[in-house]
């Protein structure tokens, strides 16, 4: 164990841009920086890229590596020398447990597809699993999904994400404000998130209320793909594509519905931050959604399009029900969001796998 700290956590990521998982990480460093102060030193590992500016304006310490391969990351571990390896989602988790003897905790943040069944990478997860001291899985649904998981029963633990809501607050009423907006997307522009279908909904209510304002706020890669789509059904006047915004809860807070359309999911971060603004969520009922939101209380889940376009369009036009939807959201997030049981399960873990 390390001389400078009592634990010292790396965490270790796959992609190089900021979304869901990296901003769970961020959450858990900001969470043990304020509950625990120096008895943890936590660090951030991931291939270099856009994330390291954002990491660098948040206060958390960084160290990027070319690549996310068993080479590159024994580099980093021999310069960190951590005392555990904290690897977030699947990838990570494999190519950890080809990198170090160090103990490892494992961290799924999504219901991907491919681990539902036999699969090339549903395989060799269960066979690498051997070498994870614990696994954290995002929801049931994960959980449950995982092909194999009726086999990982005895270090398996379900971690709800949370959130800082007053960070989020603070943020909400800082700076600039931009125009209102009914609908917002918050949220990388990937295939699991399924934008072609966020699209198709925006369009019907659009046909319903042609004053509409939707903004789109993520980069990835279907961002130009997504562009092309708005123009091509001319739906230009009512989208804005902001990218991706370092403070996006001013935005957020002044709109009237989060629309999601993703075809699997874990706990999603930007739930959490609506809820947490009182903004109702209307979306298809994936994964972790599902079990977050209370459909026809705090938001509305179908599966249907026809359905979400006409429950986004009853909060948007119905000011006593945004209303009603709104108290209840807030009231879901402080029924849900305990910070100090998170930050608690996963000292408990970091203690217990480093006495082993």
């Amino acid at each position: 164990m390390s001389k400078d700290c009592c634990i010292k956590v790396m965490h270790l990521l796959t992609s190089n841009s900021f979304s869901g998982a990296e901003n769970v990480v961020c959450q858990i460093i900001d969470i043990f920086r304020k509950s625990f102060g120096n008895k943890y030193e936590m660090v951030y590992v991931s291939p270099k890229g856009p994330i390291g500016e954002i990491l660098n304006n948040r206060g958390v310490s960084y160290f990027g590596i070319n690549k996310l391969t068993p080479g590159e990351v024994r580099k980093a571990i021999d310069e960190i020398k951590p005392d555990i390896v904290h690897a977030h989602d699947m990838r990570a988790s494999v190519v950890a447990s080809m990198s170090t003897n160090l103990p490892i905790i494992s961290h799924i943040h999504n219901n991907n597809f491919n681990s539902r069944k036999i699969s090339a990478k549903s395989v060799l997860y269960y066979l690498c699993s051997r070498k994870y001291k614990h696994i954290f899985w995002v929801s049931k649904a994960a959980f449950e999904g995982f092909n194999f998981h009726s086999k990982l029963y005895d270090k398996s633990t379900i971690l709800y994400n949370v959130i800082d809501g007053e960070r989020i607050e603070l943020l909400s009423n800082e700076g600039c404000q931009f125009e209102k907006y009914d609908i917002v997307y918050l949220g990388r522009l990937t295939y699991p998130k399924n934008p072609e279908r966020l699209i198709g909904i925006i369009e019907k209510v659009y046909q319903e209320k042609n004053d509409l304002k939707v903004a789109i706020i993520g980069n990835g890669e279907l961002f130009d793909d997504i562009s092309k789509l708005i123009k091509e059904k001319e739906l230009s006047e009512c989208i804005d594509m902001l990218g991706f915004q370092t403070n996006p809860f001013r935005i957020l807070k002044n709109a009237k519905v989060l629309l999601m359309s993703s075809r699997w999911e874990g706990t999603p971060m930007c739930v959490l931050e609506a809820l947490s603004l009182g903004i109702p969520i209307v979306s298809t009922p994936a994964d972790g959604i599902a079990e977050v939101i209370s459909d026809g209380v705090d938001g509305y889940l179908s599966d249907k399009d026809e359905l979400l376009a006409k429950k986004a369009l009853e909060i948007i036009n119905n000011e006593k029900k945004f209303s009603c939807m709104s108290i209840e959201a807030k009231n879901k997030f402080d029924n849900i969001n305990d910070i100090d049981a998170y930050a608690e399960k996963l000292r408990k873990t970091y203690e217990e796998v480093c006495r082993k």
